[in-house]
This record gives structure tokens, C-alpha cells and sequence, in this order.
């Protein structure tokens, strides 16, 4: 990520049952690097802020309504009306002031909603590149808007994150089924965000979903952009046990949402290049979000944001008895080699894929196995870009065919 004011926080008890605040025993020593500070009956470990995103004064506030993800990507969507708008896992906007800045509810309410709205097509457009849907599970009123509750704090509360948690901590914004989006009306941060270092698997056992958390995002970078950045250390990413991880939350393969030179000993990759990339999250798919990853991958065994009760997917999901196929990553070197699986052929049937715009001569063969599944190993060929190429992938005795677009890149 452009260069991005973080905290982050470790929760280091959870509750055992949704909705109510978390117990705590004794503080827990925190991880070398990180502070030890206590959040009403939580304990929680706080890392230092870096500066915000380039071209961006944390000083200035942002005027309403700007800097949409429509502006960057395609047409703002409203959020995803689910269920009754309260119950289960939910993330719930709030707006915080104090007494200094005065309430700017009226001026900033639909802003708000609007880059709620982003933050939750950030993640929709980046689910679609994995064949998949994910929407965030906000609280909305009868109308299926978020809503957005005022409150008002000290300037002592807004001074820092820590002071501001245990604020709202007090006034009852402390559920373990929530995840709290607070646009602060105050110039002390860029983005801040609570992360539990835990890599279950398993969305029931995962700390990330146990706990409440807490994102920040204040008057000088009010955005989606930066509201689905600290959304997603929210929801758990990005694991230290991450293949392109820093030690400090983020990744180290750049463009994405969560990819940003963060501390000392980060070494940054420009792996994704095209200008939208930045705005999409996971670039390679391999670090913290794939809605269908490849048995055998670190996102198939480890936590995958994308699994988060937080999120839904709304299209039916087809029918998981048809054959289909999928490539183990969607952003390709130009010459690398990828492995391409392929489900529900028959026993014994041939696949065979190739180029169709590029060496039609050229093919990529495997053959189903007894479980009909076939594995293919293909040397990427062709021109570069989002939409570059075209994978055509044919099983005879099945009567399958698959065109996959591949985006290729090259070094």
C-alpha cells in the first residue's frame, strides 16, 4: 500500500460465545517491537504509525464525497442488503467527534455510506478475479444503507487510538461480533487497525472472528481505499505466515491494497503493475484473500480473509458437480510455468490446453486421474495485460471446454 499510517493490535483473549465484550484474564507480554496497553477487560499490544499515502495530508481533511473507487474502477454500487441488517457478524460505521470539531454528521452521513460502499467493492471486484463474490456484512437500516451512528468524544479520547478504543469500549462498542469502521474527525492519524496474529484455518476458531476490532480512518484520509485497508487487518490480514508477509501486518508484493514499504527491513517487489492493481487486494491471489484456492496452497491450509463471517457471497454458487478448472494463480510472468486443475472429468480423459491466439501448435496435455481430477503444467505465452490471453481448455471424452483470460506480466 501507498505509504499508510498503521497500528497493530493484538487481542490476546476472546470470548466464547458472540456478542458480548471480551474477558480478559492477565495482560499477556506483547511481541518484541509492540507495546502492551489495556483496552477495558482486553489486553492488546499497539505497533508505532508511518505517514499516509503519498500526495495525502493527514492535516487536511478530505472534502465529501471524493476520492470514490467509482472514480478509479468503474460505477460505485450500493452495499448488499442481507438479511435483517443487524443480526450475526457485522461491521458498524461510526462517526466520532468531539466537542472541538463540532458534529459534521449532516455534511459527511452520505460520504460515509459512499465509502463504506467502496471498501466493499474493493472486495467484490477482487473476488471476481478468483472466479468468486465477497461482500462486507455491514449494519444497515430498512433502506439497506449502512448506518452511521455520531458519537461524541474528548479530545483527550481522539489523541490516540488507544484512548479512542477504550472510549468506545466503554460506551458499549465492544461486541465480538463486530468489527467497528470509525471515521475520526480528527488529523492525528491516516489509518489505523486491529489484527489478531492467528492463521487457523478454521473461520469458527480463528481469533479474527472471536473478537471485536476496531478500524480508524481520519478526516485527512477519509476513503474506501483506506477503510478496506484497515478493514482487512479487521478481518485478519496479512499473516506473518504469509509467503510475501512484512513483520509488520502488510505484503511485500506490490500493487495491492495491502502491499507497502511499512518498517525497517521491508523489502518491497513490484510484482502486479497495471494502475488498477493497487486498488484490488492480493495481486497474485497467495497471501491473504482467494475465494477458490488450489488444494496444497498457503490460502487452502492457513486463514483466508476471504472465509471471514464478515463477508458474503451472494451469486449461487454453481454446481460443484460439473467439470471446470482453475489455474493456481490468475497474475502470470510471461515464460513462467503454472499448474492448471481440472475437476469432475471423466476417469481417464485426456486435457489438453493451449494458447488460442498465440502458437495454436502448441499444446499443454494431463490426463484424468481415477477421481477425475487432471493436473496440467503450461508455459504462459502471449501478449501482456489485464485480459491478455486466452487459456482454451478441452477434455474430449468429457465434452468440457473452458476459456480462461489470464493477465501476464512480465519482468
Amino acid at each position: 500500500m501507498k505509504r499508510l499510517v498503521l497500528i497493530v493490535f493484538l487481542l490476546l483473549t476472546a470470548a466464547s460465545a458472540f456478542g458480548v465484550a471480551v474477558q480478559a484474564d492477565e495482560p499477556a507480554a506483547c511481541p518484541d517491537g509492540l507495546v502492551l496497553i489495556q483496552v477495558g477487560e482486553i489486553s492488546v499490544c499497539s505497533h508505532g504509525d508511518d505517514a499516509p499515502p503519498r500526495g495525502e495530508d493527514r492535516s487536511v481533511d478530505n472534502d465529501p464525497r471524493i476520492l470514490s473507487f467509482a472514480d478509479k474502477v468503474g460505477v460505485a454500487e450500493p452495499v448488499e442488503c442481507i438479511g435483517d441488517g443487524q443480526s450475526g457478524h457485522r461491521i458498524e460505521v461510526l462517526y466520532v467527534y468531539t466537542a472541538t470539531t463540532g458534529n459534521r454528521i449532516a455534511e459527511y452521513r452520505e460520504s460515509f455510506r459512499q465509502w463504506a460502499a467502496d471498501a466493499d467493492q474493493i472486495y467484490n471486484e477482487s473476488a471476481k478475479r478468483t472466479g468468486g463474490s465477497r461482500n462486507m456484512r455491514f449494519v444497515t437500516d430498512a433502506n439497506c444503507r449502512p448506518v452511521v451512528t455520531d458519537i461524541q468524544l474528548t479530545n483527550v479520547d481522539v489523541a490516540s487510538m488507544n484512548n479512542t478504543i477504550n472510549a468506545l469500549y466503554q460506551k458499549g462498542y465492544n461486541r465480538t461480533d463486530r468489527k467497528y469502521l470509525i471515521f475520526a474527525d480528527a488529523n492525528v492519524y491516516c489509518g489505523i487497525g486491529t489484527l489478531m496474529p492467528d492463521d487457523d484455518k478454521s473461520a469458527q476458531a480463528n481469533q479474527n472472528n472471536l473478537v471485536p476490532g476496531w478500524a480508524r480512518v481520519d478526516a485527512g484520509c477519509w476513503s474506501g481505499f483506506v477503510a478496506a485497508h484497515e478493514l482487512t487487518h479487521n478481518l485478519g490480514g496479512v499473516q506473518n505466515s504469509a509467503p510475501n508477509h512484512t513483520e509488520y501486518g502488510h505484503c511485500t508484493d506490490d500493487m495491492d491494497v495491502m502491499c507497502y514499504n511499512d518498517g525497517p527491513g521491508t523489502v518491497m517487489r513490484r510484482v502486479c503493475i497495471l494502475a488498477t492493481d493497487e486498488n484490488l487486494l492480493d495481486c497474485q491471489n497467495d497471501d491473504y484473500f482467494n475465494t477458490n484456492p488450489l488444494a496444497g496452497t498457503y490460502l487452502s491450509e492457513n486463514w483466508n480473509v476471504a472465509d471471514s463471517p464478515y463477508l458474503i457471497s451472494m451469486p449461487v454458487p454453481p454446481d460443484p458437480s460439473q467439470p471446470s478448472c482453475q489455474l493456481d494463480k490468475m497474475t502470470v510472468w510471461l515464460r513462467e510455468v503454472i499448474t492448471v486443475r481440472c475437476v469432475n472429468l471423466e476417469p481417464g480423459d485426456t486435457v489438453v490446453a493451449r494458447w488460442i491466439n498465440y502458437r495454436k501448435d502448441k499444446t499443454f496435455t494431463g490426463t484424468a486421474g481415477e477421481d477425475g481430477i487432471a493436473f496440467l503444467r503450461v508455459k504462459v505465452i502471449g501478449k501482456l495485460g489485464t485480459g491478455g490471453e486466452i487459456l482454451r481448455i478441452t477434455a474430449k471424452e468429457t465434452g468440457f471446454t473452458e476459456d480462461i483470460t489470464v493477465n501476464i506480466y512480465t519482468r
